[in-house]
């Protein structure tokens, strides 16, 4: 199976399994658990700082990256910019200098830590 990103769509196998609002940056794959890491692009996704989700091969969204406090005023919006695997984990890095430790196929974070 090869997932890939094409804009906003996600396909499997050139099927579309899901579509977002907003374009999609990168997309890691975990073979073992059968989901697809989906960070949106950070210039366009200004709702909050939730800009990552995981997808499973049928399209289902599993998770969304939970909510974290940020370095910046409450009112402030720090989208992820950079996601990548680390093992059996993501490392995910947002504009404020946060960096979480997911585990992918549950989204709990195991990790968090701050740059800068």
């Amino acid at each position: 199976m090869k997932p890939e990103a094409r804009s906003n769509k996600l396909l499997l196998n050139d099927k579309l399994i899901k579509s977002f609002e907003y374009l999609i940056e990168t997309i890691i794959i975990f073979e073992k658990f059968k989901v697809i890491i989906v960070l949106l692009d950070s210039d366009e996704y200004k709702l909050n700082s939730q800009n990552i989700f995981c997808v499973d091969y049928h399209g289902k969204e599993r998770w969304q990256i939970p909510d974290v406090p940020l370095v910046l005023p409450p009112s402030g919006v720090s989208p992820y910019t950079q996601i990548r695997k680390e093992g059996e984990t993501i490392k995910a890095f947002n504009w404020d200098g946060t960096i979480i430790t997911l585990n992918p196929e549950s989204g709990v974070i195991l990790y968090k830590d701050w740059t800068k």
